[in-house]
């Protein structure tokens, strides 16, 4: 995988700029495509740029998610709020889907990764019914598109992590929290270069029969 060019996107231009100053100091190639992955024309965009400066799409990773109100049980959960979770975390997923796919069945295959989490296997109870929902959905979306793709040499797994350090889990949890887990139970919370590694590994070669699966990334969470 040395040497592939990547767009980054985000709705957060000076994140997604930071991004591409370190990938293009560690001698890599990126460019920032500002994106609102709810909007049909913006990810269209992404994807048409995103050719445009490179010449194809082989590989796409969609990762955009946020989290819902803690401890809110699902009768409280006011319609607004499900309605922004579901559109990021799932149907921002189908979009991105749909403009991906168009240009890999023209181009003769590729290769996607959809982030899903622990609670799209298993309940959720203190992320709330909404994100627990929109995450089993990512699931469904991929192991359906991964059977009906599959033809045109195009893979689609998703990842289902569980504690990553990132900004969402600092949110939710604490530092703190965080730092209590990390000592009593070391491994239980990865960090995002753990994950990377597991998504470069589901782009690869390596993993050329791996096909609509939903690989868990939770160090035993499940067991």
């Amino acid at each position: 995988m040395a040497g592939v060019k990547v767009a980054i996107v985000d709705i957060n231009e000076t994140a997604g700029k930071n991004l591409v100053s370190r990938v293009v100091n560690s001698g890599g190639e990126a460019i920032f495509i500002k994106t609102d992955v709810t909007k049909s024309d913006d990810v269209e965009n992404m994807v048409a740029q995103t050719v445009k400066q490179f010449g194809a799409l082989d590989f796409a990773f969609n990762n955009a998610g946020i989290e819902g109100k803690l401890g809110v049980p699902a009768a409280n959960i006011t319609e607004d709020d499900w309605g922004r979770i579901l559109s990021i975390n799932l149907t921002a997923v189908w979009l991105c889907m749909k403009y991906e796919l168009q240009h890999m069945v023209e181009n003769g295959g590729g290769v996607i990764v959809n982030t899903s989490s622990t609670a799209g296997l298993a309940s959720a109870v203190n992320s709330g019914a909404a994100y627990c929902a929109s995450k089993h959905g990512v699931i469904g979306l991929t192991k359906t598109a991964a059977k009906e793709y599959r033809a045109q040499n195009i893979r689609i797994n998703a990842i289902c992590p569980g504690g990553v350090n990132t900004p969402l889990l600092q949110r939710t949890a604490g530092d703190a929290d965080i730092s209590s887990i990390m000592k009593t139970n070391p491994g239980l919370i990865s960090s995002p270069e753990d994950v990377v590694e597991s998504v470069v590994w589901l782009f690869s070669q390596s993993s050329s029969i791996v096909n609509g699966h939903a690989l868990l990334l939770d160090n035993g969470m499940l067991a």
